[in-house]
């Protein structure tokens, strides 16, 4: 034979070889044993563990093995597709282009599936997965995908590395329901990243991004959309899950929450967009008072704060550890527009700026409110200053109980204030200057009042008041040293046809118009201070006066009387009361250094009236006339 030959014939032995191995493989392939040679050939290679009932070969490069468990303790997975990549497979590496998973129920720990390095997928996949986590977590219909995955020999290989993509229909946990989760990002352990997450939930999209750093979260964006909440509802999340958050989420970088609804018993906002950025969720940093320069700004359609509305708020604040600044704050509230700006510290409010413009407040009985929430604040309230406050063509109408009384076209400049020192509330710092067009109180009515007070040099100074009323008016100055020793005071005041209704000194009604004029000092140390040291005098006259004493109405009229006062002791000299000259006389005195001992006797013909009690019909007949009656 020659050369040639011989290699013709060789060739056609390797071609015969080649075609016996090819159509036994086909043949495997196609018949009913394939199934019993891949259960061996997975038991002799790299996966003992594996268990199948039936292996299906689909042309050209995919198999799929059904109702397949990866151990014996692991869960039954309806199928598993693998595609074969035979160009990028050599004598070194298998390839598969896909490993798919499909239709199982997991409880509790997942399978473990090991992948040998010789084997190299360019996607991890999972489908129609129901999964309950050993917390309790019910994860149903979950899909999942991971390009190029990589299993590591420090993970546990519950999933490889890689990119992912994941999408569950719902998620139910403590007490909750996730819809249409869905997630891209970047899985590696403690290093993962979260392009995107997005879910329904209590009626609302949620959406975040984030990265993984030392076991902790940092959400770059969060963002929330058409939520619901109430405060109790609020309340049972943060009992649910704020352990879980303190312990997982370092910072958000950023939140968003638009057209959002928030309730509780004292506030509600409606429509309500929040804007976020540094807040910090660390067990250090976890309240208002202990953020890092963190940044929030709102606005809503209204926010009502028990029984008042403001409508259309426009707010931006920055937290700083026991501070919030509140850079600028705009609202419409009682058909009127308030504009503020300030600091907030635990102890202390530091007011840049407020204006009121336009404001209109009716007091009534059904709109009363004691805001308990803000005197709770308040009581721990150290200092309080402003630098400048402008009320402008505003008005108060009190009509919750009587006697009723308004203000209308309330004017208030207010300049560098100290309104809170140490705990007490006045003006110990600034200027301040308060003009009304109109005000009444109960039958009185007075135009175009004003009052000007300012404090400097630990001195406070009522420079003007005056008030000009129905026929009269009254006007006052005053000055007290609060800072001296003994708190020194002064005060002058003259008023003309002032009405005595009003006044309330005497357990019974008492009208009339009184003229006068007061000029008193004093020591305002303590009340026992002030009581000993109260000194001055007042000259005053009452005309058309009527009182009434026994359900029985005496007029009567009071000739121009000095009224003095010494070191607390005041007195009244007896004093003839008209019309009917000689029938009713008025003496009195008062010591408020002593107890028991005031006295202010009223001298009808042959009857004498305590009328310091309050139960003056019980004054009885005196023959002496300058005798008291005990009631």
């Amino acid at each position: 034979m020659t050369k040639a030959g011989i290699i013709r014939l060789s060739i056609f032995f390797i071609a015969l070889l080649i075609v016996s191995v090819c159509a036994g493989i086909g043949f495997i392939l196609n018949t009913q044993y394939l199934t019993p040679a891949t259960q061996w050939l997975l038991k002799e290679t790299y996966f003992p563990s594996f268990k199948t009932e039936k292996v299906t070969y689909i042309f050209p490069f995919h198999f799929k093995l059904q109702n397949t468990m990866l151990s014996s303790d692991s869960p039954v997975f309806g199928s598993i597709d693998l595609w074969f990549n035979p160009y990028q497979t050599n004598i070194h590496q298998i390839v598969l282009d896909s490993f798919l998973m499909s239709d199982a129920d997991i409880k509790a720990s997942p399978p473990v599936l090991s992948i040998p390095s010789l084997i190299k997928m360019n996607q991890f996949a999972a489908k129609n997965v129901n999964f309950t986590t050993e917390s309790g977590a019910v994860l149903q219909n979950l899909d999942i995908q991971i390009e190029h995955p990589e299993w590591r020999d420090s993970q546990l290989n519950i999933l490889p590395s890689g990119n992912i993509q994941l999408y569950i229909k719902t998620i139910l946990w403590r007490g909750e329901s996730f819809k249409n989760v869905l997630l891209t990002g970047k899985y590696i352990a403690d290093h993962s990243s979260i392009q995107s997450l997005s879910f329904n939930w209590r009626q609302g999209k949620i959406s975040l991004s984030a990265n993984e750093h030392n076991q902790q979260w940092n959400v770059s964006h969060l963002s929330a959309e058409k939520l619901d909440l109430s405060l109790s509802q609020i309340q049972q999340l943060r009992y649910k899950f704020q352990e879980l958050a303190s312990l997982s989420i370092n910072k958000i970088e950023r939140i968003d929450l638009l057209t959002s609804q928030f309730t509780s018993p004292h506030l509600k906002l409606i429509n309500c967009d929040l804007s976020a950025s540094g807040l910090s969720f660390s067990p250090q940093e976890n309240t208002v008072w202990t953020q890092n320069d963190a940044r929030l700004s709102l606005s809503a359609d209204s926010i009502s704060i028990d029984n008042y509305q403001w409508i259309e708020p426009d707010l931006s604040i920055l937290l700083s550890p026991r501070k919030i600044d509140i850079e600028d704050f705009n609202a419409s509230i009682l058909q009127g527009n308030v504009h503020f700006s300030g600091q907030f510290t635990p102890e202390k409010i530091s007011i840049k700026e407020i204006e009121v413009t336009g404001l209109k407040w009716f007091i009534e009985q059904d709109t009363v409110t004691t805001f308990p929430w803000l005197k709770t604040y308040t009581k721990h309230l150290n200092e309080l200053s402003a630098d400048n406050i402008k009320i402008q063509n505003s008005q108060i109408i009190q009509l919750a109980r009587k006697p009723y009384w308004q203000l209308s076209g309330i004017n208030l400049d207010a300049s560098d204030t100290h309104i809170k020192s140490q705990n007490k509330w006045g003006l110990w710092n600034g200027k301040v200057s308060l003009s009304v067009d109109s005000l009444s109180y109960d039958d009185t009515i007075a135009s175009q009042g004003i009052m000007e007070m300012h404090s400097s040099g630990h001195n406070w100074y009522l420079d003007r008041l005056f008030i000009p009323y129905n026929n009269g008016y009254i006007k006052a100055s005053g000055k007290w040293a609060y800072q001296d020793k003994g708190a020194p005071w002064e005060i002058n005041m003259e008023a003309n046809s002032l009405p005595l209704k009003p006044i309330h000194l005497l357990p019974f009604p008492l009208t009339g118009f009184s003229d006068l004029y007061l000029k008193a000092s004093g020591l305002s140390g303590d009340s026992v201070i002030l009581g000993h040291t109260l000194s001055g005098k007042l000259q005053m006259s009452i005309r058309d006066g009527m009182l009434q004493l026994n359900d029985k109405n005496i007029e009567f009229s009071m000739p121009d009387t000095l009224i003095s006062a010494d070191r607390g002791r005041i007195t009244l000299p007896e004093t003839v009361l008209g019309p009917e000259e000689g029938d009713l006389t008025i003496r009195g005195h008062w010591n408020f250094a002593e107890t028991g001992t005031d006295q202010l006797s009223l001298k009808k013909a042959d009857r004498q009236y305590n009328l310091l009690q309050s139960d003056v019909s019980t004054a009885t007949e005196k023959n002496h006339s300058n005798d008291m009656a005990t009631p």
